[in-house]
């Protein structure tokens, strides 16, 4: 009853709802306990402060009100009945002293009265309606009750979505960071290709124009692994040629650093880098490795393995290229 009037907590209301989802004997007690309150309020046997915490509810809900109209209907038929029943007593008392014989006593008990059946039928009746009507606002509070569980198990994955978003976003320190490593990194990078440079002097060093000619680029896109051998991608590095560029293209931008390995058909490994950034391009997100080319030898396969590292610096298998050196004369 308290829990039907709204004098419940918020934190009683939700436990009493999750009983009701889990056991369907105290989903039956609830619609019990609303059909005797219902009664009670139909036949004025509620208190002032009952009534008034009733009245609020009917004007929130128009299943209720229904309900309420339907039982009112109900008690004066039941009350037409009660009355009718004994208008017709007297009258039964008033015939039996007249009747004298067994056999005229027995046919007056057992005589036809359409007064009777004409009540009895349309107490069938309001009692049928009355099923019909339970059973649908039943059905129609379990689907409301169903909806809303639904709702908040949708809005408790939403939650979790958006701290794990959340969680997931690098701080403003670990991008300043990564942002840090990279330019270490591309000065290294442009480091080691002035010692090439200056390891050969006596090659003519090459003008800003034809600087791109110093270097090697290849594209490996995911599923090289598995193309055939005479379809790898191939690296060409002529005598000029100082540093190699490998492009690793990406299916999609997951992780916020990756970690790039390359080494040989026997697992010798050559080359490594930490803390990529993924770069987006036109034709989708890429991964950019610079190394010196002379940790790389002709006619040899390459492999690079690909991991990406997350929050909790874990490696995450991303994807395996392979390539194949060849030299240019």
């Amino acid at each position: 009853m308290r829990y039907l009037l709204g004098n419940l907590s918020e934190d009683e209301k939700i436990r009493m709802e999750d009983a009701f989802f889990a056991d369907d004997s105290k989903f039956e007690d609830l619609e019990l306990a609303e059909d005797e309150l219902i009664d009670a309020y139909v036949r004025n046997e509620l208190s002032p402060e009952e009534q008034k915490q009733f009245k609020a509810k009917l004007l929130g809900s128009q299943r209720l009100r229904e309900r309420v109209n339907f039982a009112g209907a109900l008690a004066e038929k039941a009350d037409s009945f009660q009355s009718a029943r004994h208008s017709i007593e007297p009258e039964l008392s008033f015939r039996s002293p007249s009747a004298k014989s067994g056999t005229r006593w027995k046919a007056g008990f057992f005589a036809p009265q359409p007064a009777w059946r004409t009540a009895v039928f349309a107490c069938a009746i309001l009692i049928l309606v009355a099923g019909v009507v339970l059973f649908s606002g039943w059905l129609r509070l379990r689907n409301e009750s169903q909806r809303l569980a639904s709702e908040r198990l949708e809005l408790q994955h939403q939650k979790e979505e958006l701290e794990k978003l959340s969680g997931a976003q690098p701080t403003r320190e670990q991008l300043t960071a990564e942002l840090q490593r990279e330019r270490e990194q591309r000065a290294e990078d442009l480091k080691r290709i002035e010692e090439l440079q200056q390891a050969n002097p006596l090659k003519e060093q090459p003008t800003r124009g034809s600087a791109v000619a110093t270097i090697a680029t290849v594209l490996l896109t995911p599923g090289s692994l598995r193309g055939s051998v005479g379809s790898q991608p191939q690296l060409l590095i002529g005598p000029e040629t100082t540093a190699a560029r490998v492009q690793l293209a990406l299916d999609k931008n997951d992780y916020p650093t990756y970690s790039a390995t390359i080494k040989t058909a026997d697992e010798t490994v050559v080359f490594r880098k930490n803390h990529l950034r993924a770069h987006a391009t036109r034709s989708g997100p890429q991964l950019l490795l610079s190394l010196p080319s002379r940790l790389l030898h002709a006619s040899d396969d390459y492999i690079v393995h690909v991991d990406g590292v997350i929050r909790s610096g874990q490696l995450e298998n991303v994807n395996d290229y392979q390539f194949r050196v060849k030299s240019s004369k």
